[in-house]
């Protein structure tokens, strides 16, 4: 494609409107023409049918004269994506749209739209969407279902600092009520999303699982941010992985065979590893953050790892292991 050739489509691009909105090829030959552009009526058509192929456009042949429009939601600046760029927000839709705001899930449908159908006209990007995934390790249970309303609202309390009174309601025997909360961050974590918040009248951190919140108001009150309070910091510490209390040295004895591949999977930077003569088992001795998940992982491994210490953890994992056993007698 010659460089003039580039430039008068691109012309043509940015004169089409949005659904339901409409333009004849004529009145588009018109305005590419008062831009200094030279061509005929087959020019355009030619062009068109040729942008039509790679871009997300549309063409209304119930009227005499075809009428050309861009679909709904396509930004006009999504016309001039490069392969690249349509890659890349290819992926984001698969792995990153939940991490967006629900309105501007909305407003970025359009590129999306024009990335897959850039994607889709390029063999080799393609191939490359085909051969590339992301898999979460272990059982997954289906996601929740979470009402956009409420997370519209909740976004809202984000990016406007304001207050929002939730209606929740935990797991029972517990009873739904009202809260007045300070949003601070939501988290997702595998399909669960959460709402890190403090209350109205505290200063402590409280997590609610966005699914249980059946209500929702934003308020027009500011509201309050801990000066402590650094999303980072907080995840890092374990406060999300259901935190128990400080850090603490865990020492681990594990089959070498079966374990084999937390010697490649460290549990930390600073862990250290002692490796029996007849390499039948390994230790392992680290800090890391006392969490429930922790107690959760280290039931899931317990066929080949035992917990040494410290030794509240230990009697922890051995009741837990001894009601499980009770189970199926």
């Amino acid at each position: 494609m010659s460089n003039n050739q580039q430039q008068r489509q691109n012309a043509i691009l940015s004169y089409l409107p949005e659904h339901p909105n409409s333009i004849t090829t004529s009145e588009l030959l018109s305005r590419i023409k008062n831009d200094g552009f030279k061509g005929n009526i087959r020019t355009m058509q030619r062009d068109l049918d040729s942008l039509s192929h790679s871009n997300h456009i549309g063409r209304d042949e119930s009227k005499r004269s075809h009428q050309w429009f861009r679909y709904k939601g396509v930004n006009r600046s999504a016309f001039e994506m490069s392969a690249s760029t349509a890659l890349l927000l290819s992926m984001a839709e698969k792995h990153l749209h939940h991490l967006l705001p629900v309105n501007l899930q909305h407003n970025m449908s359009g590129f999306f739209t024009q990335a897959n159908k850039t994607i889709n006209s390029n063999p080799r990007m393609k191939l490359w969407t085909h051969s590339i995934a992301s898999v979460h390790p272990g059982f997954q249970p289906l996601a929740p279902n979470i009402r956009d309303d409420i997370l519209q609202i909740i976004e809202k309390g984000i990016i406007e600092n304001k207050k929002v009174e939730i209606s929740y309601r935990p797991r029972p025997p517990n009873v739904e009520k009202n809260y007045i909360i300070n949003p601070l961050a939501l988290v997702t974590r595998a399909n669960i999303i959460y709402l890190i918040a403090t209350l109205s009248d505290s200063i402590s951190f409280r997590h609610f699982a966005l699914h249980r919140v059946s209500d929702a108001h934003c308020l027009l009150s500011t509201r309050a941010i801990p000066e402590s309070f650094n999303l980072e910091n907080y995840l890092s510490a374990g406060h999300l992985s259901f935190y128990l209390g400080e850090s603490i040295h865990l020492k681990l004895k594990i089959d070498y065979e079966l374990g084999y591949h937390l010697l490649e999977t460290p549990l930390s930077n600073d862990q250290k590893v002692t490796i029996a003569e007849d390499k039948t088992y390994f230790v392992i001795e680290t800090s890391v953050a006392h969490t429930e998940e922790l107690k959760w992982w280290l039931m899931s491994m317990s066929n080949i790892c035992e917990v040494i210490a410290p030794v509240h953890l230990r009697i922890a994992v051995i009741e837990s292991l001894t009601n499980a056993l009770n189970k199926y007698k």
